[in-house]
């Protein structure tokens, strides 16, 4: 965030956090001045339910809202657009990656909305002005509304991507991340999630997701998981029972020590609330939110072909992503690889321009260009890939004797 956005951000949470305070202590000073004994009850009351609420929204958030379908899966395919960070006024600090799968080029399956979109007797056309101009055709179908623009990718994805004639060619061995299959997701999950065929009435919902990009590509939704949503609540919920600690404290001094109302319910409302302010301040320093943006200095790089140094990934780029397959029940039940757990960069896409992102900044990328492009990428090279990175990612290294002989008795002193 630049330092505009950051000034910005800290009074708008300045702003929440005193607004909060301030209704709470209204709330108890307002009830002290009538009882001391009724509106000590008042303010506990009104500071327990927000710890409460915000509790449950934390866990609602992290726990419950994300159905899980099958742990540390892998996908394979094409960037399409440069990784995104969720900011903004609640964001969660997640690393956007949206990945076409493989062995789907965004040059063909960009045609293949042209075609939808330019059938002036279909029911997407007659399509823009100029359909050659890739921006217009992605503007055109932006301006559809919701379930129309859901029937069109559906449409490119049942009928184009995964043709009778592509399923011939084997070219269907992603196709689980484009469409609803529940041999592979399981029959409950499959139960559990809205219909994603062009037949189902009156919208289908895309497991994938259907943003109009560039391309106009139907993109596998990935996401490195980051936490500053949860500082963000955990900061919150500091000032919360800092607030509801001192005011409790109050509250016994003012039925210890006989005080007149109206200064009691000052002393609680005032004294709780600039305490909680306090706390929520320090807080902020300590627990930073922004500290919780899944950044690119959080990825790590091990590979030998950088003698130690990152790799910067081009939209086009061919990645595979190893991670958990979910779906979001917050933003229309769409599936994602969430968190995501590794990234691995399978070749660099020929032709690419400055790099929009890097992994880790201000370190020279050492790769040759990839030698095939990722329309050749099989069903047997996806295996072969995903085959590696699964048990490099989730397997236990144990250090054990692998093979043992009565004459090998000691390694330090050679065979014997």
């Amino acid at each position: 965030m630049t330092t505009t956005e950051n000034i910005a951000w800290l009074l708008i949470q300045s702003a929440l956090g005193g607004t909060l305070a301030g209704f709470l202590g209204a709330v108890v000073s307002q009830a002290l001045t009538e009882s001391i004994m009724w509106g000590c009850a008042a303010g506990v009351a009104v500071y327990v339910w927000f710890l409460i609420a915000i509790s449950e929204l934390k866990g609602w958030y992290y726990n419950r809202r994300l159905m899980c379908i099958q742990e540390d899966q892998c996908a394979i395919g094409a960037l399409v657009d440069a990784p995104l960070l969720s900011l903004g006024a609640f964001g969660d600090g997640d690393m956007k990656f949206d990945l076409l799968v493989a062995p789907f080029g965004q040059d063909e399956v960009r045609d293949y909305f042209r075609e939808r979109i330019t059938d002036s007797s279909g029911p997407f056309g007659p399509g823009p002005p100029d359909p050659s101009d890739d921006e217009n055709l992605a503007n055109y179908v932006a301006g559809f509304p919701e379930d129309k623009k859901n029937r069109l990718y559906v449409t490119v994805v049942h009928e184009d991507m995964l043709s009778a004639a592509n399923r011939a060619g084997g070219r269907d061995f992603q196709d689980h991340y484009l469409a609803r299959d529940p041999a592979v997701m399981g029959q409950e999950a499959y139960d559990h999630s809205d219909g994603d065929t062009p037949a189902d009435f009156p919208s289908p919902n895309p497991m994938f997701r259907a943003d109009p990009h560039e391309t106009l590509a139907p993109y596998l939704h990935c996401e490195l998981e980051g936490d500053r949503f949860a500082r963000i609540m955990d900061n919150i919920m500091v000032a919360l029972w800092t607030g509801l600690i001192a005011l409790i404290a109050i509250c016994v001094l003012c039925a210890a020590v006989p005080l007149p109302p109206l200064l009691c319910g000052l002393l609680s409302g005032l004294g709780a609330q600039i305490l909680a302010f306090l706390a929520w301040l320090i807080s902020q320093l300590v627990n930073d939110p922004d500290d919780g943006v899944a950044g690119q200095e959080d990825a790590g790089i091990v590979d030998p072909a950088y003698d130690g140094d990152s790799a910067t990934i081009y939209p086009g780029d061919s990645l595979a992503i190893h991670g958990d397959w979910i779906m979001d029940e917050e933003h229309g039940k769409y599936f994602e690889l969430h968190p995501v757990k590794a990234i691995y960069l399978v070749c660099r896409r020929r032709g690419g321009v400055d790099p929009p992102w890097e992994v880790i900044q201000d370190l020279t990328d050492r790769r040759a260009d990839c030698p095939y492009p990722v329309t050749a990428v099989t069903a047997r090279d996806a295996a072969t890939i995903c085959g590696q990175i699964n048990p490099a990612e989730t397997d236990v290294v144990q250090r054990t004797i692998e093979r043992t002989h009565s004459q090998a008795l000691s390694v330090a002193g050679g065979l014997r």
